[in-house]
């Protein structure tokens, strides 16, 4: 790791000697801190977006022939709701119930890969998308506005989907990754970090600069919600968008593509006797090109009654 991340700070959970040697590098964390600063927002909508920033990530010490999983995990990091007041975020009494941990994992999708894929290249999590739909079924990751949210990294040594509850794993946090979920922009320092580093901002900095000055000179009530307007670009009008502002626009949206299939979810697997549940509670959701029924066959401890004559 260079001098520039040598501060970086990052939290490991071995749960297996043979993922020791495995490093995990935050290659965008010099963006991620300034965000951080202020204090990172992420928008939620019913359909989904994607974060900005996402996670980029470099990966070392795996063993080049064995196949990984890497999957891309967020739980709350407060037990308190938030809310904004006098520019700056306030606990608000206690957090919501939430949705399964599966609503909230998500698994790369070029897992599994070997070893020495995942080394080629960086990790990228930029897919992603949020929602507030709790009735999600297309793999978008199930969150609650106004509540604090930490992603984890968890690389697991396995070859099959089914195997992920008892394989080595090796879960890394990077505290500076940590956001508030919001439907609306509060901060207005948030967005204008979104507006100047997201790549898909530039028609907006290009032609809402002046305004955008204008809103955050104004700190009135109007002030704020002209603020909140300024978010991502609109699902229909951002195909490939990596999140970020909203870009108002005359010319007509790309053609809209039918929903992709629902993305079913795996219930809980139970794991085998001598494995530790508590190590991977987690079920999860799987792509559709893994179909697992679970079968219907007696337990091994099944013992009729003998038969008897009459």
């Amino acid at each position: 790791m260079n001098n520039a991340h040598s501060d970086v700070k990052m939290e490991r959970e071995v749960f297996h000697p043979e993922m020791n040697n495995v490093q995990v590098e935050l290659k965008n964390v010099d963006l991620w801190k300034q965000f951080h600063k202020e204090g990172t927002e992420m928008i939620i909508t019913k359909s989904g977006r994607r974060m900005f920033p996402s996670l980029r990530l470099s990966l070392k010490g795996l063993h080049p022939d064995v196949r990984y999983f890497v999957l891309f995990e967020l739980t709350l990091s407060s037990n308190h709701r938030f809310k904004f007041i006098s520019s700056e975020w306030v606990t608000g009494g206690g957090a919501e119930p939430q949705t399964h941990a599966s609503t909230r994992m998500h698994i790369h999708p070029d897992s599994p890969a070997t070893g020495a894929s995942w080394m080629a290249q960086d990790v990228s999590f930029h897919r992603v998308k949020l929602t507030n739909n709790t009735l999600d079924r297309s793999g978008n990751l199930v969150l609650t506005s106004m509540h604090k949210y930490q992603p984890r990294i968890h690389i697991v040594k396995a070859s099959d989907i089914l195997a992920l509850t008892w394989s080595p794993t090796l879960t890394v946090t990077f505290p500076e990754t940590e956001f508030i979920a919001v439907t609306a922009y509060q901060n207005q320092k948030i967005t204008k970090l979104k507006i100047d580093y997201n790549p898909f901002a530039k028609g907006f900095r290009e032609n809402g600069q002046a305004r955008t000055k204008r809103k955050a000179e104004n700190l009135s009530l109007q002030s704020k919600r002209d603020c909140n307007e300024v978010q991502e670009v609109e699902d229909l009008k951002q195909t490939g968008d990596d999140s970020g502002v909203s870009v108002t626009s005359d010319s007509p949206g790309p053609s809209v593509h039918s929903p992709s299939p629902p993305v079913p979810l795996i219930s809980d697997i139970p794991p085998p006797p001598f494995y530790p549940h508590s190590l991977w509670p987690y079920p999860i959701h799987f792509p559709p090109t893994y179909p697992f029924v679970f079968p219907s066959i007696a337990p091994f401890y099944h013992n009729p009654a003998p038969f008897t004559h009459n």
